[in-house]
C-alpha cells in the first residue's frame, strides 16, 4: 500500500463522527427494528436488568447521602453502587451485540437510521469506513439523549 493510502485510512479512521439529536420520529423507528429483528424478548430481559440497575444506584446514593452513615451503610452503598456499576457494564456488552446477531433481519433499516444520525444518505453511509458504525453506536451509547430513547422503549417493552 502507498504511504499517501495509509494516510487516508489513517485520517479517515481518526475521523470524529458527531450524530444528531433525537427526533420525535426515532422512537418509531427503535420499535420498527426491534419489530423486525424479533428480539422484543431478549430487550425486554435488558430492560428488567436497567431497572434492577437504576434501583441499586438509588439505593447506594441514598445511602450515600445521608451525613451521619455507619461502616456498615458505607459499605453496603459501596457494595450496591458496585453492583449497579457491574450490571451497566454488562449491559453495555450485551446489547450491542443482540442488535449486531439480529442485523440481517432488518438491514435496510439499520443502515437507514444510522445514516440519518449523522446526516448522510443510506449510499453514503455504506460507502464509509467500517469503523464509522462502531463509533456511531458508541457515540449512541455515550449521549444522554440517545440512552434515554433506548432506556424509554425498554420501558414499554417490559410492561
Amino acid at each position: 500500500m502507498s504511504e499517501q493510502k495509509e494516510l487516508e485510512v489513517v485520517e479517515q479512521e481518526e475521523t470524529k463522527i458527531e450524530i444528531r439529536d433525537p427526533n420525535s420520529t426515532d422512537i418509531m423507528t427503535v420499535f420498527r427494528v426491534i419489530g423486525k429483528m424479533k428480539i422484543r424478548k431478549e430487550l425486554s430481559s435488558l430492560g428488567k436488568r436497567v431497572a434492577e440497575m437504576n434501583r441499586l444506584y438509588r439505593e447506594g446514593n441514598k445511602l450515600n447521602s445521608k451525613e451521619e452513615k455507619t461502616n456498615t451503610e458505607t459499605a453496603k452503598a459501596r457494595q450496591l453502587l458496585d453492583e449497579a456499576e457491574e450490571i451497566q457494564t454488562e449491559l453495555g456488552m450485551e446489547w450491542p451485540f443482540i442488535i449486531l446477531e439480529n442485523i440481517d433481519k432488518a438491514e435496510a433499516d439499520v443502515y437507514k437510521f444510522l445514516a440519518s444520525l449523522i446526516g448522510k444518505s443510506e449510499k453514503e453511509y455504506k460507502q464509509m469506513h467500517a469503523s464509522n458504525t462502531l463509533q456511531i453506536i458508541f457515540e449512541i451509547k455515550n449521549n444522554e439523549q440517545w440512552v434515554k430513547v433506548f432506556t424509554d422503549a425498554l420501558k414499554l417493552l417490559r410492561k
